[in-house]
C-alpha cells in the first residue's frame, strides 16, 4: 500500500526532531567551565559524530531486549567515558522478562566481567548483577557460558530484576595486538518477530539524538567536576556511585585532570603498588576519550610498565620524550583528564602528582635508570 502523505509528512518531522535534538549537542562547545581550545573543538566535533554512530547501534539497532544485539561501546575509533585502552567494551538490550545466555572465549583476557544495569523512574542508577571472570567456571573446550535471567539458572549467574535494561561486557586484555573476543549474546526463552512502524523507528532515532546530547553534557560535567583536581589523581571519593552508573564493583576508579605549560612535565609516582589483578594508566582528552593509543603510549598497565627498584611506579606526562620507558605522550594536547583503575586490590593505591620541568623530568628519569 502506498504510504499518505501524512504518513509522509510525519516520516519528514521525526527526521527533523531527530536532527534538532542532534543539534543541542553542540552548545558543549560554549562550556567555559574547563579549558578548551582549537584542538579541543576539533576533536570535539569527531566525539559528537562518533556518538552519533555508536548511538544508531545502541537506540535504534539494539534497543529490543526481546532481540538482542551485542553492539562495542568503545574501541580504537569510539570512545566515552574515560574509555579503558586495554578494554574492549560490549553492550546490549537486556529485560528480566527473558533469559540469555552470553558466550565466548576469554582466555586471552586478564580480566572480564559482566555487569547489568539499569535506572528507577528514568533516573536514579542501579545495578542488579554481576560476576567477574575469576567467579566464572569453563566449559570443557575452554570457553565460558554465563546465564542471564531473573532467577538463577546455569553454572555462572548474572541477576536481573524488573530495572534491568542494560548487559556491559567488559574485556581487559592487557598486551598489544588484537582485543576483539567475538562474544555472542542469545536470548534462549523464543524469539519474537520484530515489525518496524514509523513511531517505533521515530522513538528510537529521538532516544539516539537524546543519547548523544545526554552523553556529551554529562561527560562534560565530568571534566569540569575534575578540574578541582588539576594535576592529581586521587581515588575518586563516591565509588558506590560509579558502580551504580555500570562501573564494575571490582574496580577501584580513580580520576584527575592534566595541565601543562610548553617545556613542563607531569610526574606521577606511587611507591607501592598493592596486589591487585591488573591496574592500568591513561591520559584523556578534553572530552574523556582516551589518547590516540594505536601509535603512541597513552596508558600504562601493569605488565607495560617499568617498575622502580623498591617496586614502585614512575610515570612521566609530557610532549617531548623525558628518557623514561612510562612516559605517556600528550600528542599535542595541553590538558585533558588523567584515569587510573585499580582491579581486584584490597586496598587502595596512593599517587603522588607534581608538575616538573622537562629538564627536571630528564634529570628524574636519568636518575632513575642509574640506580636500576
Amino acid at each position: 500500500m502506498t504510504a499518505t502523505t501524512d504518513k509522509r509528512m510525519q516520516a519528514r518531522e521525526a527526521w527533523a526532531r531527530y536532527c534538532d535534538e542532534l543539534r543541542k549537542a553542540g552548545d558543549q562547545f560554549l562550556r567555559t567551565d574547563f579549558p578548551i581550545d582549537d584542538l579541543d573543538l576539533s576533536e570535539g566535533l569527531r566525539y559528537l559524530a562518533r556518538l552519533t554512530s555508536t548511538s544508531i547501534d545502541r537506540n535504534v539497532e539494539g534497543a529490543n531486549p526481546a532481540k538482542p544485539f551485542l553492539y562495542m561501546m568503545c574501541n580504537e575509533h569510539v570512545k566515552v567515558g574515560g574509555d579503558n585502552p586495554d578494554n574492549r567494551y560490549y553492550a546490549a538490550p537486556v529485560s528480566a522478562a527473558h533469559r540469555y545466555v552470553l558466550r565466548g572465549d576469554f582466555r586471552r583476557c586478564n580480566y572480564f566481567s559482566v555487569v547489568t544495569t539499569g535506572r528507577v523512574d528514568g533516573s536514579e542508577a542501579i545495578t542488579s548483577g554481576s560476576i567477574s571472570g575469576d567467579s566464572c567456571k569453563r566449559l570443557p573446550d575452554g570457553t565460558t557460558e554465563i546465564c542471564v535471567g531473573r532467577e538463577p539458572f546455569g553454572t555462572n549467574h548474572v541477576a536481573m530484576d524488573d530495572r534491568t535494561s542494560t548487559l556491559i561486557l567488559r574485556c581487559t586484555i592487557e598486551e598489544p595486538g588484537d582485543k576483539d573476543v567475538r562474544p555472542l549474546l542469545t536470548r534462549i526463552d523464543g524469539t519474537d518477530p520484530e515489525v518496524l512502524t514509523l513511531e517505533g523507528v521515530s522513538s528510537a532515532l529521538q532516544n539516539s539524538a537524546r543519547f548523544v546530547s545526554n552523553v556529551s553534557r554529562f561527560f562534560a560535567g565530568w571534566m569540569a567536576d575534575f578540574q578541582k583536581w588539576k594535576n592529581q589523581l586521587p581515588l575518586y571519593p563516591d565509588q558506590a556511585y560509579l558502580i551504580a552508573i555500570g562501573g564494575d564493583p571490582n574496580i577501584k576508579y580513580y580520576w584527575g585532570s592534566w595541565e601543562l605549560r610548553p617545556g613542563e612535565a607531569l610526574i606521577l609516582s606511587t611507591r607501592k603498588v598493592p596486589k591487585a589483578t591488573t591496574w592500568n594508566c591513561q591520559l584523556c582528552n578534553a572530552w574523556l576519550e582516551s589518547l590516540d593509543y594505536t601509535f603512541a603510549q597513552i596508558h600504562l598497565n601493569s605488565r607495560t610498565a617499568a617498575y622502580d627498584d623498591d617496586g614502585g611506579v614512575t610515570m612521566i606526562v609530557a610532549d617531548s620524550d623525558p628518557g623514561h620507558p612510562n612516559w605517556l605522550q600528550t600528542l599535542g594536547h595541553a590538558h585533558g583528564a588523567l584515569c587510573m583503575r585499580l582491579v581486584g586490590a584490597s586496598e587502595p593505591m596512593a599517587v603522588d602528582a607534581r608538575v616538573v620541568s622537562l629538564g627536571e623530568a630528564r634529570q628524574l628519569a636519568k636518575h632513575l635508570k642509574d640506580h636500576s
